[in-house]
């Protein structure tokens, strides 16, 4: 059965990034994008995916209200941030705030994301913790 995993980004070439290094779960994956405001906000009457990435900083709103939004409308899912802007604080913060992980968009992002892909997707803690 395939997982979907939704990613918010207002950027087209890291989506891009993203989805090739989602490619390489192990798990199938329905691979979906939002880079617009309006397509965030028709995204929110959509099924929850199994797994949320967003960046903490975008155009229509800061990662954590984007998640906020998206938990108001039902969304039940693992989210993982994924940000070249923050840093331990805001680390922190996600953690508290129920992100199943954080990932600062550094060299080595390409390969922790898909591990905590697949331990969002089984139900398993977050690899990094």
């Amino acid at each position: 059965m395939q997982s979907t995993v939704l990613v918010t980004d207002e950027d087209p070439h890291t989506v891009l990034l993203i989805k090739l290094a989602v490619q390489t779960t192990s798990l199938p994956v329905d691979f979906r994008s939002v880079t617009r405001r309006g397509d965030y906000v028709a995204s929110l009457s959509q099924p929850s995916p199994d797994v949320l990435i967003t960046e903490l900083s975008l155009p229509w709103g800061n990662g954590f209200g984007v998640a906020g939004r998206y938990r108001q409308a039902g969304f039940s899912c693992p989210i993982i941030m994924l940000t070249a802007v923050g840093d331990e604080e805001v680390a922190v913060n996600a953690i508290k705030r129920g992100f199943h992980d954080y990932i600062y968009f550094a060299s080595d992002w390409e390969r922790l994301l898909p591990r905590a892909i697949e331990s969002a997707i089984q139900g398993l803690p977050s690899p990094f913790s």
